[in-house]
């Protein structure tokens, strides 16, 4: 036992891999193919039992319902006041009495005869009289009844027929049913007989297949074989030496196989609870181990190939799987050849390790970029539930709060500001100012800054309560940013505050709200803290506000319709009434770069990038300007013709996209109902939009570049193919063969019969 274990852990980790393989492999193959092997032979047997049974429930089912339809037959016909009286008075043309009653007789008879489903024969025997009476046979003297014998022996059952087989007597072919007339009386004045022919009951019995070489008994309760696949056997007694005696008395006593004509045979029984006849089939074992024995042969030979086939696997596989671990060995290892261990990939995975924690601290330095993009998504209003789910699970975007407030703080002199300090000294002060806020409100549960645009500065705060004391502590802070800028930083700057959100979803809400009231302080001069309640209470901030919002709400309007000509005639109206709100051109300056931001966000949300088509610095054109008249100019003589120009550009591109597309689903669909309201919806425009285009496009209208494209495939139809005027008419979608010909004539002169004609005798 010890040098086998020695010799196991001596071997090398490839040999092992092998050994691992073969075992995983063989084994499992191996107990499948026995357990399979037993399976299938005893699903055999299974499968030959459960089809027997079923069989002889058949078999015994049709039986059943024949002898119980005879069975109630002889009872009606035993039991009818006729027959009983005709039995009692015998049959006999002295009385008239008598002759009345056997007509009656003879009649009730054929009746049951008609009635029943199955076909038999009846004989009455009077024992008083000694004379039968039978529909087959008719009168004749009980001596001279050919089953005389049977009726001298027999003895009356109380529950029921007693059914005799055929060949139970000699010349006996039928199957017979005898009762007592009258039933249950101790005076046994007569008997009936019904007479089955044996082919009745053999159809049934043959109309059952149990295959080749199976053998079918019925054996009644007195040991007797009723039917049999071989006719000898009918009529016979089972003997009590015989094991199929001992089946038949108790199928679960006897063990092993019933030998028959020297072939050894499986049993399968049914007994009926209607007459305790048993229902036996026989089924040769050579045929059971034919089909085991084939079964197990195939399951053998597959489990061999499977075992050469998985060794042949293991042993490729072992080396496959572990020779390019040597060669990953050598390769991490830095040298050309290949190592023979793994150490290799140990220094390698070293190496791995150092190279993510370089990747985890650059991810630490992006990730303040990261949190800046993510807050500006949920400014934007572009964060959906899921995604603040994900970011908030990340540390991405950790804000604590119940509630939420909108700081927007903008620089109230942007061009001093700008000429002031360069871009990347603006930066330094931006991050500086930000720095100050954070410091200012690092009371409050969240506090987060970023800026959107240069000057600009947004702070999120996140707090538990929406009270007056919170509301109140906010305004301090505000109110101490701004003198904290303007003592640190030489500028002032304007804070506005938006009303407490009730969630991390509705922050863009709040941003929006601090963005139309920090609009204000163009009105206001600057250096203040705008709020709600100071915008609706101040009826110069009401006035302003509507005069602004009315003349954006149209020039956006006009941009956004396509009509830059009429915006730039807004904008031109709209700065003749500004100094009448404002005479400070400094307010005047960010009011406009406020306008050109809402414009630029008005053009990216229908598709088009403002900064593409005008140079980098666009605010600087305004900031840089030192009058009304010369930001007008820019903004009429620049901007909008520039807008204009690029998106009729545009527009003229995608009309003519559009117009192609229309003519290839034209020449597709021409042989259908086309319409231009069909083609307009299928384009997703109105049909007086693509109307418009169409003619700019094609120099003709939708209707006669449809009928034009119709009547020349017409033309080529007439010209080069049998088609008649009515096909073609029908193809073309026309109403009625004179349409056609009346729209034909109109487009080419002629009449569409008069050019085929022309057209064939020319070529």
């Amino acid at each position: 036992m010890v040098k086998p274990i020695r010799l196991w852990r001596r071997m090398s980790f490839k040999k092992k891999l092998l050994v691992y393989s073969l075992l995983l492999s063989v084994i499992p193959v191996m107990l499948l193919g026995l357990i399979s092997s037993y399976m299938a032979g005893s699903s055999v047997q299974e499968e030959v039992d459960r089809n027997h049974r079923i069989i002889l429930k058949q078999m015994e089912y049709q039986m059943d319902g024949i002898l119980k339809s005879l069975d109630a037959s002889s009872l009606q016909i035993a039991s009818d006041r006729t027959v009983e009286k005709s039995v009692r008075l015998g049959i006999s043309m002295d009385s008239l009495e008598t002759l009345e009653t056997t007509l009656e007789m003879k009649e009730i008879i054929r009746q049951y005869r008609s009635y029943n489903g199955t076909l038999f024969n009846v004989s009455l025997v009077y024992n008083r009289f000694g004379q039968v009476y039978s529909n087959h046979y008719g009168m004749l003297a009980l001596n001279d009844f050919p089953y005389y014998e049977l009726i001298k022996f027999a003895r009356p059952m109380y529950t029921g027929a007693t059914v005799v087989p055929p060949y139970t007597y000699p010349q006996q072919t039928e199957f017979l049913l005898l009762r007592p007339v009258p039933i249950n009386s101790p005076v046994m004045e007569g008997w009936l007989l019904l007479h089955v022919d044996p082919e009745i009951i053999e159809e049934v019995f043959q109309s059952v297949s149990l295959g080749n070489g199976r053998k079918l008994l019925v054996i009644d309760e007195q040991g007797r074989i009723v039917l049999s696949s071989n006719k000898a056997d009918i009529g016979t007694k089972l003997t009590a030496t015989n094991d199929l005696h001992q089946f038949w008395q108790n199928p679960s006593s006897f063990t092993g196989p019933y030998t028959y004509n020297k072939q050894q045979y499986h049993l399968s029984s049914e007994k009926s609870s209607f007459n305790n006849w048993t229902y036996l089939a026989m089924t040769p074992y050579s045929e059971l181990t034919a089909k085991s024995d084939h079964i197990q042969r195939l399951t053998w030979i597959t489990v061999i190939i499977l075992i050469g086939l998985w060794m042949l696997i293991s042993v490729i596989g072992s080396h496959r799987l572990y020779f390019p671990i040597q060669r990953l060995a050598g390769k991490f290892s830095g040298s050309d050849r290949e190592a023979d261990d793994l150490n290799a990939l140990d220094s390698y995975l070293e190496k791995v390790l150092r190279i993510n924690e370089g990747l985890r601290l650059q991810y630490q330095e992006q990730l303040p970029h990261l949190k800046e993009s993510v807050l500006f998504k949920l400014l934007r209003g572009e964060m959906t539930e899921d995604e603040l789910a994900f970011h908030s699970a990340n540390k991405h975007l950790a804000l604590d709060g119940s509630r939420f407030y909108l700081l927007a703080l903008e620089v109230d002199q942007p061009v001093k500001f700008w000429r002031k300090y360069q871009t990347r000294d603006r930066s330094l002060m931006m991050y500086a100012l930000s720095k100050l806020i954070q410091e200012i409100c690092e009371e409050m549960p969240t506090c987060v800054t970023l800026t959107p645009n240069p000057g600009q500065i947004i702070c999120i705060l996140g707090t538990e309560r929406n009270d007056d004391a919170t509301w109140s502590r906010i305004n301090e802070m505000s109110r101490l940013i701004r003198e904290k800028v303007k003592e640190y930083f030489q500028h002032t700057i304007t804070v506005a505050i938006s009303d407490a959100q009730p969630s991390l979803t509705a922050v863009s809400l709040g941003y929006e709200q601090a963005l139309q009231l920090l609009r204000y302080r163009f009105v206001m001069g600057g250096n203040a803290t705008i709020t709600r309640e100071i915008a609706e209470n101040s009826t110069m901030l009401r006035q302003f506000n509507h005069f602004f919002a009315k003349w954006q709400r149209r020039i956006l309007a006009s941009i956004a319709e396509g009509d830059i000509e009429q915006a730039r005639n807004q904008f031109a109206e709209m700065m003749e009434d500004v100094p009448h709100f404002m005479a400070n051109v400094e307010s005047v300056l960010g009011l406009m770069a406020y306008l050109l931001g809402e414009i630029d966000q008005c053009l990216q949300d229908r598709g088009y990038d403002l900064h593409e088509w005008m140079d980098d610095q666009l605010y600087m054109n305004i900031y840089s300007a030192s009058s009304l008249e010369e930001v007008r100019q820019w903004f009429c003589n620049e901007l909008f013709p520039s807008i204009q120009r690029e998106m009729e550009q545009s527009r003229q591109s995608k009309q003519a996209l559009l117009i192609s597309q229309v003519i290839d689903y034209i020449h597709e669909r021409f042989e259908t109902d086309l319409s231009l309201q069909q083609v307009a919806e299928h384009f997703h425009c109105s049909p007086s939009q693509l109307s418009r285009a169409f003619k700019e496009e094609k120099g003709i209208n939708f209707v006669d570049y449809l009928i034009d494209y119709r009547m020349n495939r017409a033309k080529e139809w007439l010209a080069h193919s049998d088609l008649s005027i009515k096909e073609i008419t029908e193809k073309l979608r026309y109403a009625t063969t004179q349409n056609f010909t009346r729209v034909f004539k109109q487009c080419t002169g002629m009449p569409p019969g008069k050019y085929r004609e022309q057209f064939r005798q020319g070529s």
